[in-house]
């Protein structure tokens, strides 16, 4: 039994039933028997990671509340007090022999209900709860305790028992909590915070749920109040990591970038910190100008984590910004030699080539991205894309060529044969023709698809038609204006045109888009770290 802290209140059983009843209200308590006479309601705070206790403790409250002075016998109060204390299966022989005189007495099934539930009995106790139920349908104890087994078991009764309770007593901080939890669950966030929001007293110290009410603030664009409810958790769990991390993350997307670099700075001096802090706190202090600081973060990320492309892409493009060319080519072409296969780091390393007019040499950069990454790739057709991959383009013309006789209209068929007859070469003016038709074909055919126009140029470049190319390729971008490979195979197109302030400009435009896509999938990476709850304590 608890101690009777802070708050207790002397309730004249049949005198004070509406005090008693605004107070359980205001939050968890249970309930004490003394005597016949008075009941006690003691606060008291839940443990930390259940709701169990708290509306077991608020059933029994409304269960003796709700009872009529003519029924309130001695038996039954002895059973109430039974459970009060703990002892259920006294409780359950004494209104065991009260239900055999009043079997469908709802107060005496919902006690009955409570002790079962108590005794490690839910079936039992859900069977008692809707046999009440049967008798009364809005009797809040009942209703109570039937939604947290329900909700237990993920019983799709659970909700609309939920919201009825919530209907019956709006103030209802534990059925909000279990409401937001489904809401939760079936990623309707927008439910879920306003269900959070009124359950916040039963959410007190319960981490799981303090955690996905954050994580929903976050992804609805509400940084401030995430962190709030993150700073809520670190304080209950100052050591996970996880939680700090996600206080730091919610800090620098509200533009709290000091506040951020001190949250995460105890996590990037640990001996090997996670990727993700030491690219967050760069981020934090370069939106402090802070430039010489995360140059050297940035450094050690790359250090410390080799493998990851978006520490180079931003430790080149810092350089970049400060004018140390030499410097970022250095750490792109050592990127390349960790990740040789990175369309990223090659277009990249392309893009300062061609700031600095190194056009021949960034022109094989772009040329290796391309084939890296070709850009909007359509899906599988069966055996012939798999032949392209392996570089066995031969074999898989004339399987392209029967499709796109059977699909003429197919933009994606008669692009992968233009490119199966570009990339086998050596076929002369028929095999461009060719080419060339099935590409018009592809863009007749939708004039949206950015793939077959950057072939369609690709052709053209092939065969040193540059003129002709041009227009193809601005025809591209129009159509993909944030396809990388689009303005890359104009940029080159445009350098063997001679048109270079126009092939600068666009390798500025490519630097945009390719740091931009990088911090996208940056944030992405952090929204997973956000998502991933820790284990409930």
């Amino acid at each position: 039994m608890l101690a009777p802290v802070p708050e207790i209140l002397d309730v004249p059983a049949w005198r004070g039933r509406d005090q008693a009843a605004a107070v359980a209200r205001r939050g968890d308590f249970r309930l004490l028997l003394p005597s016949r006479k008075e009941v006690e309601i003691v606060r008291f705070s839940p443990s930390p990671d259940r709701l169990r206790r708290s509306i077991a403790c608020v059933t029994l409250a409304l269960t003796w509340l709700a009872l009529p002075p003519e029924l309130a016998s001695q038996d039954r109060q002895t059973a109430i007090e039974a459970l009060s204390q703990g002892r259920n299966e006294e409780a359950l022989e004494i209104l065991a022999q009260l239900l055999d005189r009043a079997p469908r007495d709802y107060s005496l099934l919902t006690l009955q209900g409570i002790a079962l539930a108590r005794a490690g009995r839910p079936v039992d106790a859900l069977a008692s709860y809707r046999g009440a139920l049967g008798q009364a349908p809005n009797y809040l104890a009942a209703l109570q305790g039937a939604a947290e087994i329900e909700f237990q078991q993920r019983d799709p009764v659970a909700q609309a028992r939920l919201e009825k309770a919530i209907s019956i007593q709006s103030e209802n901080p534990t059925a909000h909590a279990m409401l937001g939890v489904l809401a939760f669950e079936r990623q309707d966030c927008g439910a879920a915070i306003r269900h959070f929001a009124e359950a916040e007293p039963a959410m007190v110290r319960n981490t799981p749920v303090l955690w996905q009410y954050g994580q929903c603030l976050f992804h609805e664009g509400e940084a401030p109040a995430a962190a709030q409810v993150f700073r809520q958790l670190s304080d209950l769990e100052p050591a996970d990591s996880a939680t700090r991390f996600n206080l730091a993350l919610s800090l620098f997307e509200a533009g709290r970038y000091s506040d951020a670099i001190k949250v995460i700075d105890p996590l990037a001096t640990l001996e090997a910190p996670a990727s993700e802090v030491l690219s967050l706190l760069a981020d934090a202090q370069l939106s402090l100008q802070r430039v010489p600081e995360a140059l050297e973060t940035l450094k050690r990320a790359v250090a410390l984590h080799p493998r990851q492309v978006r520490h180079y892409v931003d430790l080149a493009n810092l350089c970049m910004e400060q004018e140390a060319h030499d410097l970022g080519l250095d750490i792109l072409a050592a990127g390349i030699i960790n990740i040789p296969r990175s369309a990223r780091l090659h277009g990249m390393r392309g893009i300062l080539l061609a700031q600095l007019n190194k056009f021949e040499e960034a022109e094989a950069e772009f040329e290796r991205a391309t084939e890296l990454d070709p850009g909007q790739s359509p899906g599988r057709i069966g055996l012939s894309i798999t032949l392209q991959q392996v570089g066995r383009h031969a074999e898989s013309i004339p399987i392209l060529r029967e499709q796109a006789a059977a699909e003429p209209h197919n933009p994606v068929v008669n692009t992968m044969l233009g490119r199966a007859l570009i990339q086998e070469g050596g076929q002369g003016e028929s095999g461009f023709d060719e080419a060339r038709e099935a590409l018009e074909r592809a863009v007749t055919a939708d004039p949206s698809f950015v793939w077959a126009w950057v072939e369609l140029g690709k052709l053209f470049m092939k065969t040193n038609r540059i003129e002709e190319a041009v227009p193809i390729l601005e025809r591209a971008v129009r159509s993909g204006p944030d396809n990388r490979q689009a303005v890359y195979q104009l940029m080159l197109a445009l350098r063997k045109a001679g048109r270079l302030d126009e092939t600068r400009s666009l390798a500025q435009k490519l630097r945009t888009m390719v740091v931009r896509d990088q911090r996208e999938e940056t944030q992405q990476a952090r929204f997973r770290l956000v998502r991933e709850a820790p284990p409930a304590r």
